[in-house]
């Protein structure tokens, strides 16, 4: 996923060998800049969804749902 121009970060659908994920590698153009387990990709995502609803309390529904997704696709694979 590409979150500005040449900068994004890798779920699983994102390797070539999905049954390998087992971190979120964040990138700068083509270059790994850096990684993170699941679990504090989830917690981070999680901080920023509470922090954005704050500010946006009309797409509480919206984005916490899109969370809860992020949530249950990782859960039972990384013991959340």
């Amino acid at each position: 996923m590409t979150s500005s121009e040449n900068n994004g970060f890798g779920l699983d659908q994102d390797w070539g060998f999905p049954e390998n994920f087992d971190h979120v590698a964040f990138f700068i153009g083509d270059y790994e800049s850096s990684r993170i387990s699941i679990k504090e990709f989830i917690d981070s995502m999680s901080f920023i969804v509470d922090k954005y609803v704050l500010q946006h309390p009309k797409d509480k529904e919206k984005v916490e749902k899109y969370l809860s997704k992020l949530y249950l696709r990782y859960k039972n694979t990384y013991n959340l």
